[in-house]
């Protein structure tokens, strides 16, 4: 009975009233399923893996990631967007190296990262933003992976490996608020 009486009430609704509805439904879905937050990334293919790990070795860059945490945030969002879930990712996704910065860690140290060309992912994170309502933090989005987090007082290196990078897989999840981002697993 109170199912037929909720439908009779929806179908009585206005459009404006069912919008104004369900956008409260999904905020209420939002703060309850992601209330920390919505992490998106994408994942390095193993062949792009192996790449830049050799890359990586042959250059001599010093505490290297293991290569299975190589991966691309395309969105850190502190406002839970569960429903990006449904966001289609047409994969692979492509990039290559467009050239190395160093970033602060959270531990103070120096990340060295390979900043890359891709409009795709600069496509997903802006359109994931635009369609979801999720933030970001920083005023620019720099696509990029993370070779490693200590770097140490090294100069930025001079090589940019000739490589593709490819993204086979994305991983989207609640952000947990005691979980290290900067670990792609």
């Amino acid at each position: 009975m109170l199912q037929e009486t909720a439908k009779v009430c929806i179908l009585m609704m206005s459009f404006r009233e069912m919008m104004e509805y369900l956008d409260e439904v999904n905020e209420k879905r939002s703060k309850e399923t992601h209330k920390h937050g919505t992490y998106i990334c994408a994942k390095v293919s193993k062949h792009s893996q192996n790449e830049l790990a050799q890359c990586v070795k042959k250059m001599g860059i010093p505490n290297p990631l293991d290569k299975t945490e190589y991966h691309a945030t395309i969105t850190y969002s502190r406002k839970g967007v569960p429903q990006a879930k449904e966001y289609q990712f047409n994969l692979p996704i492509t990039a290559k190296i467009d050239r190395w910065k160093i970033f602060p860690s959270q531990n103070g140290k120096k990340c060295l990262v390979a900043i890359l060309e891709s409009d795709e992912l600069e496509h997903h994170h802006e359109t994931i933003k635009k369609a979801y309502g999720a933030t970001y933090d920083y005023a620019e989005y720099h696509p990029h992976v993370t070779v490693t987090y200590d770097y140490g007082d090294r100069e930025i290196p001079s090589t940019i490996p000739p490589i593709a990078i490819t993204f086979d897989a994305v991983k989207i999840e609640a952000l947990d608020a005691d979980k290290d981002y900067t670990k792609g697993k």
